[in-house]
C-alpha cells in the first residue's frame, strides 16, 4: 500500500505521479491529510463520561460551535485523564476538503483504501457518516440532520435565547405546509396511493426530528459549563435528558424547569454522586407545555 501525505489541495505534480504510479502497479492508496489542514479543539469531560466520550464530546462541540458545526467533520487524536477529568483532543476539518480528496483520487482512477487525518485514531474514509452530507452535519449520535435541509438551515442553527418559541412556531408552520402538500398528493394518487396513515407517520417523524434540535440548542445555552449532556431523546410523553454534572443537580433541574417550553421536569431515579469526582449522572424527564406537543 502506498501512503501519500497531503498538506494542501489540489494535489501537486509529485502526488499525482505517485497516484498514477500506484494505479499502474495495482497498489491501494492511503491518503494522510496533514493535521495543519484542520484545527484542534480540546473537550474537557468528567471521568465518568469516558465510556461515552465520543458521543458526549460531539455534543459539546455542537454546543460550542452552533453556527459552524455544519460542514465540519472531526476525529479524535486521543484523550488523557487527570484529577477526575478526561481531556479529549480532536482535529476538526472542513468536510469539503475530505470530499475533494475523495473525488480527486477517484477521478484519477486510483484504488483508494482510506483517507486519514494525521494522528487520529479513525479514518475519515471509509466511513459513510463522515462524508454523508445530511448525517455528518449534525455528527451527533442523537439526531439525524435529514430534516434540516427541508426546513432551512438557519431556522435551527440561528436560534437565539428568547426567540425559541418563535422558532418552534416556524417549524410548526413548516409541518403544516408539509401536511397540506402530502394531503394534496394523497388526493392526486387516489385510493391506490399513499395512505393517510403513512402521511401521519411522516409528519410525526418530522416533528420528532426537528423539535429536539431546537431543544438541544436551548439546553446547551441554558445549562452551566459544569453540565455535560450525553443524550436527548423525544417521544410522545416528552423529552428525556441524560448527562453528567459537577454542580448541584437540583439547580440543573430548576434551570430546565424555567425554560418556556417545559411544562415540568423531574429526576428519573435516585441521584448518585461519585465520591471520587463529586460528579453526578442524571436522567431528567421533561413534559412539554400544551402548545409544544
Amino acid at each position: 500500500m502506498a501512503t501519500i501525505p497531503v498538506h494542501s489541495l489540489p494535489f501537486d505534480q509529485a502526488q499525482t505521479e505517485v497516484l498514477e504510479q500506484a494505479k499502474s502497479q495495482g497498489k491501494a492508496i492511503r491518503i494522510e491529510l496533514s493535521s495543519a489542514m484542520g484545527f484542534r479543539r480540546e473537550i474537557i469531560l468528567p471521568s465518568s463520561a469516558k465510556a461515552e466520550i465520543d458521543r458526549v464530546a460531539a455534543l459539546q462541540l455542537r454546543a460550542t460551535l452552533p453556527k459552524a458545526a455544519q460542514g465540519l467533520v472531526w476525529r479524535k487524536v486521543g484523550y488523557r485523564e487527570h484529577h477526575g477529568r478526561v481531556t479529549a483532543d480532536y482535529i476538526i476539518l472542513a468536510e469539503e476538503l475530505a470530499k475533494t480528496v475523495l473525488q480527486s483520487t477517484q477521478a484519477l482512477g486510483a484504488n483508494l483504501h482510506e483517507i486519514r487525518l494525521q494522528g487520529c485514531t479513525e479514518p475519515l474514509y471509509p466511513d459513510p457518516k463522515a462524508l454523508d452530507a445530511t448525517r455528518s452535519r449534525m455528527l451527533f449520535a442523537l439526531i439525524s440532520f435529514t430534516v434540516l435541509a427541508a426546513i432551512g438551515q438557519s431556522v435551527l442553527l440561528e436560534v437565539q435565547r428568547g426567540q425559541l418559541l418563535d422558532q418552534l412556531g416556524v417549524i410548526e408552520t413548516q409541518a403544516q405546509a408539509a401536511q397540506a402538500e402530502l394531503e394534496a398528493r394523497l388526493q392526486e394518487d387516489g385510493p391506490n396511493g399513499a395512505s393517510a396513515a403513512n402521511v401521519q407517520a411522516g409528519l410525526e417523524a418530522f416533528r420528532m426530528t426537528a423539535f429536539p434540535l431546537v431543544y438541544l440548542e436551548d439546553l446547551s445555552r441554558t445549562l452551566p459549563d459544569k453540565v455535560w449532556i450525553s443524550e436527548l431523546t423525544m417521544d410522545r410523553s416528552g423529552v428525556r435528558l441524560s448527562g453528567f454534572a459537577a454542580t448541584d443537580v437540583g439547580e440543573v433541574l430548576s434551570q430546565i424547569g424555567a425554560l418556556p417550553w417545559v411544562g415540568s421536569a423531574q429526576l428519573m431515579g435516585p441521584v448518585v454522586v461519585d465520591p471520587a469526582t463529586g460528579q453526578t449522572r442524571f436522567d431528567i424527564q421533561m413534559s412539554l407545555k400544551a402548545q409544544e406537543k
